[in-house]
């Protein structure tokens, strides 16, 4: 190579880095893609990657599990062609309510048929094993093969927006006789605010520990540090252990 054309090259090299700098930023302002919510990058004043800020979807719901059963539903006998209806249910995220949700419950006979399909609506939450009790349903329990439980239209809340409220059993005692058998006890309520409704549910259970049966009542407008007494009637005693009710609240604002 001579010197002349060492002297060209040296001189067009400053040129070229430039030239070759201005094609890369114009490249990337040409193919650069726009922000989204599902790009996988924080960005756009989001909360979190991909959800908050700008996005529909909200942070809390990510990886959102469903309402579910924690146990198997039972059937207990009321009369010769009542019973009633007991279900545990679980919310499996620990920092999310749901404020409201409908439920169905369908009830099939020994043939393998629905002969009833209960619905309603109800709360859960954060974290929380609650029952959902149906006090009457017309069909006799020893008919009543199996029940099958399912949620929809459910609405989610961050815990911190739809708090449990702060209210216990202090005591409570069981007794039977020949109408039937009662639960009497004492609401505290260790809350700031009136607590609107509780559902106060007895859950009863025979000499060997199984369930034999559940009722319920409503305790209204619970003042902050109040405490009010409760009474819940079952008609039926039968091989209730009166030392083994469990009393289980449901309690909302």
């Amino acid at each position: 190579m001579n010197t002349r054309l060492k002297k060209q090259l040296l001189y067009l090299s400053p040129l070229l880095l430039i030239l070759g700098i201005g094609i890369i930023v114009g490249a990337s302002f040409l193919f650069r893609h726009e922000p989204t919510c599902f790009d996988g990058i924080k960005n756009q004043g989001e909360e979190d990657v991909d959800c908050g800020g700008p996005c529909e979807l909200q942070c809390y719901l990510r990886g959102i599990q469903d309402i579910r059963l924690d146990s198997e539903i039972r059937a207990f006998y009321l009369a010769k062609d009542a019973s009633a209806v007991l279900a545990r249910i679980q919310n499996p995220n620990a920092a999310v309510a749901a404020p409201h949700f409908a439920y169905t419950l369908s009830i099939y006979d020994r043939a393998g048929s629905i002969v009833r399909r209960v619905t309603g609506d109800s709360f859960i939450y954060a974290g929380e094993v609650k029952y959902l009790f149906v006090p009457r349903v017309p069909i006799a329990a020893n008919y009543v093969s199996k029940v099958d439980f399912h949620v929809d239209k459910v609405e989610w809340a961050p815990q911190e927006e739809f708090p449990r409220p702060a209210v216990e059993v202090k005591q409570f005692r069981t007794t039977k006789d020949a109408r039937g058998t009662w639960v009497d006890g004492e609401l505290v309520s260790e809350d700031v605010k009136t607590i609107a409704e509780i559902q106060v549910l007895a859950i009863f259970r025979g000499k060997f520990g199984q369930r034999t049966g559940a009722s319920f009542t409503v305790v209204k407008n619970l003042a902050p540090r109040e405490t009010r007494r409760f009474r819940i009637y079952y008609p039926v005693a039968g091989d209730i252990d009166e030392g083994a009710t469990e009393v289980i609240l449901a309690p909302l604002y």
